[in-house]
């Protein structure tokens, strides 16, 4: 091989090896620990907090302002306001959005169990795990991910479109695992 050709060699492989990268992998599950502050109607989860969800019910008036709300149990959230923060949804344990659109900001979903949308669902960024094969993703309307949103997807994803708004590449990493429906 001479210089010049090795050269391009080596600059295709450089450009073209995150094409091929794996998956990025997602945070370690939470508990539901002693001291763990229950979520509540109208709480307001604000950086440095971390608030649990024990039960099977539903709560409004969620505001997500940099804290963390840790889910084990079965929670439908009818009004919210998502500007930052991290949910984690145990295995076996689910998030229901049923308030027709959810646009999130500056978060992190990590997802072991199940999460829905009644609607529409918007990313603007966010990181969204759908970690093992029985996690599930199901949006009814459209999902947009924008402003470097990342989805890794190791389970299964529903959506009733997907639109992909970012520049950031990749958008969309599908693991071994990932079973889609769009």
């Amino acid at each position: 091989m001479n210089t010049k050709s090795g050269f391009i060699y080596l600059l295709f492989l450089h450009f073209f090896s995150f094409a091929y990268s794996q998956c990025a992998s997602a945070p370690a599950a939470q508990t539901c620990a002693v001291g763990c502050t229950p979520l509540t109607n109208n709480a307001n989860v604000n950086s440095g907090q971390t608030y649990c969800y024990t039960g099977s019910g539903t709560l409004s008036g969620i505001n997500m302002a940099g804290g963390t709300i840790i889910v084990c149990g079965n929670l439908t959230i009818t009004s919210m306001n998502y500007n930052a923060g991290t949910f984690y949804v145990n295995s076996g344990n689910s998030l229901n959005f049923n308030m027709g659109a959810v646009n999130m900001g500056n978060a992190t979903i990590v997802n072991y169990g199940t999460v829905t949308a009644s609607g529409n669902m918007t990313m603007q960024p966010v990181t969204f795990y759908n970690v093992g094969t029985a996690s599930t993703l199901t949006v009814s309307g459209q999902l947009t991910l924008n402003n470097n949103s990342l989805l890794v997807n190791n389970g299964s994803l529903s959506a009733g479109t997907l639109l992909i708004q970012t520049s950031t590449a990749p958008s969309l990493c599908l693991g071994s695992n990932s079973q889609n429906s769009l």
